[in-house]
């Protein structure tokens, strides 16, 4: 049962950060929990969205404050502002791409938004490894900011599937790909290959909160 809700709730989420592609009507939002404001018409979205070019080493950030960029008549995310680091996720072909703002990008943005609430940092978040439920979700959050980068994993390595869902933030959407090493202290977060400490390891593969 868990592994069908599971593949549900991805199933969702990506039919949600694709569909807007082809059904995007109105013009380019960008939009806050205080309302939303236009940043041009439909065919400007290169403009706001082009410095994500689909692969970035931008690490993600710890949740922070965030703005959506959307279509007007659709409502569905393009992409998340957070503004605290200057930074952009969006959703490209099937991975999650943290890029930075041009600077250009980020002027026309915070003159846009002044005055405009943004959508306040995710608290909660649901966890599951390897279909498992993890007590404390919100824990997990931490897989974000670990890890140091390796050059590759060895070849047998063998992994076990994360999924971090439960909101409507960059960071608890269901969007992002978390894998951890079944042996060793190997994280795989969105395709990047990182080294975190044994001791959290182990604890995820004991379903066991990361605080």
């Amino acid at each position: 049962m868990g592994r069908t809700i599971l593949l549900a709730v991805f199933v969702t989420a990506a039919v949600m950060a694709v569909a807007p592609s082809a059904l995007a009507k109105g013009p380019l939002q960008v939009c806050g929990a205080s309302g939303c404001v236009d940043l041009g018409p439909e065919t400007d979205t290169s403009k706001w969205l082009g410095n994500a070019p689909g692969a970035s080493s931008v690490a993600p950030p710890a949740p922070a404050p965030y703005f959506v960029l959307r279509f007007g008549d659709f409502g569905g995310p393009q992409a998340y502002w957070i503004p605290s680091v200057s930074m952009l996720r969006t959703f490209q072909s099937t991975t999650v791409v943290w890029a930075a703002v041009a600077p250009e990008t980020e002027a026309a943005l915070v003159r846009l938004t002044t005055g405009l609430q943004p959508y306040a940092a995710p608290r909660g978040a649901v966890a599951f490894v390897d279909y498992d439920n993890v007590k404390r979700g919100e824990t997990y959050l931490r897989l974000y900011t670990i890890g140091t980068p390796v050059a590759s994993p060895p070849a047998t390595t063998e992994w076990l599937g994360i999924w971090l869902h439960g909101g409507t933030s960059p960071w608890n959407d269901g969007m992002s790909s978390f894998w951890i090493s079944k042996k060793g202290s190997l994280l795989k977060r969105d395709g990047q290959v990182l080294r975190i400490s044994p001791a959290i390891a182990k604890r995820i593969r004991a379903h066991l909160p990361l605080a």
